[in-house]
C-alpha cells in the first residue's frame, strides 16, 4: 500500500539564529525539510513528490552557511525550481531583509499562480508564522481528503 503524504513544510534559511529562531516558532508537530542552502533546497523541490510539500518558508541570501556551494544559488533559484517543479499550489512564505531579492521572488512566483506572503524576518512573528503554518496546513489537508 503506498504511503500517504504527509503536509510538510521546507524552510530555507541558512543563518544558524533565523534557523533555531524558526525552529522554536514552528508549530508543535509540523514536520519540517531544512535547507540551508539553495542547492539542498532545490533539489527537496525536485525530489518532492505530489503532494510532499505543503508550504515553503523561503530566504533570499543563502551565503552564510558552511558548505554553501558555489554562493550563486539564492533564493530566486528556489523559487525557479518552485515554478519549474509546478507547485503553485504551494503557499510561499518570503522571509528575506533583502527588500530587493524579497520583492523579486514574490513577482516571480506571483506571475505563476503562486500564493506569496512577504514578511521580511525582523516583522515575523511567532504568532504570525503558526498562524500561516495552520493556513497553508489546513488547505493542504483541504486539497488531499483529510
Amino acid at each position: 500500500m503506498p504511503r500517504r503524504p504527509r503536509f510538510r513544510l521546507l524552510i530555507v534559511e541558512d543563518h544558524r539564529g533565523r534557523q533555531e529562531t524558526l525552529r522554536s516558532w514552528v508549530p508543535e508537530g509540523v514536520l519540517c525539510a531544512w535547507a540551508p542552502t539553495g542547492e539542498d533546497a532545490a533539489r527537496i523541490v525536485r525530489s518532492a513528490g505530489d503532494g510532499e510539500l505543503g508550504a515553503v518558508l523561503l530566504d533570499y541570501d543563502l551565503h552564510e552557511s558552511p558548505g554553501h556551494g558555489t554562493g550563486r544559488v539564492d533564493g530566486r533559484h528556489v523559487a525557479a525550481a518552485l515554478i519549474d517543479a509546478g507547485l503553485g499550489e504551494v503557499p510561499v512564505l518570503v522571509h528575506s531583509e533583502n527588500d530587493l531579492g524579497r520583492a523579486e521572488m514574490v513577482a516571480m512566483l506571483r506571475a505563476e499562480g503562486f500564493e506569496v506572503e512577504a514578511v521580511p524576518m525582523s516583522a515575523l512573528t511567532r504568532e504570525r508564522l503558526a498562524g500561516w503554518v495552520r493556513r497553508a496546513e489546513q488547505r493542504w489537508r483541504e486539497d488531499h481528503g483529510e
